[in-house]
């Protein structure tokens, strides 16, 4: 089975599709770090300050969990696809970070196949 993990931004219009959808404009923003700001989701610096407040190790847990749980039980119903998405306000920074970090646990056991939609889409909007 393959996945396909999204990062897009609410601003842009949300995805075609996907089979679940995380909305992590909860999570702390690194648009108001001036020196995080002209960086992207990718870039170690901004996944560092994203990840190194609790509540976002706690909300990637649990969104973890619940990936890995929907991806086995598609798997055993022979699904070919899983599409998982995770949104924030320009799609540069915090979906980002979440997409790459979930493909990078779901690779240990899936293909998986990553697409930031608005990552190159202007200038970040200040949300």
């Amino acid at each position: 089975m393959k996945i396909k993990v999204l990062s897009f931004g609410f601003g842009n219009g949300m995805v075609d599709y996907a089979d679940y959808v995380f909305d992590v404009r909860c999570l702390q923003n690194p648009y108001w770090v001036e020196s995080l700001r002209p960086k992207r989701g990718t870039d170690a610096e901004v996944a560092d300050y994203i990840f190194s407040h609790p509540e976002s190790a706690l909300f990637f847990g649990q969104a973890l969990q619940l990936v890995q749980t929907a991806a086995s039980l598609a798997e055993k119903k022979q699904k070919e696809l899983l599409v998982v998405a995770f949104g924030c306000t320009g799609g540069h920074h915090r979906s980002v970070a979440c997409a790459e970090r979930m493909a990078g646990e779901l690779r240990k056991q899936y293909d998986v196949q990553v697409v930031h939609r608005d990552i190159d889409k202007g200038d970040p909007p200040a949300v």
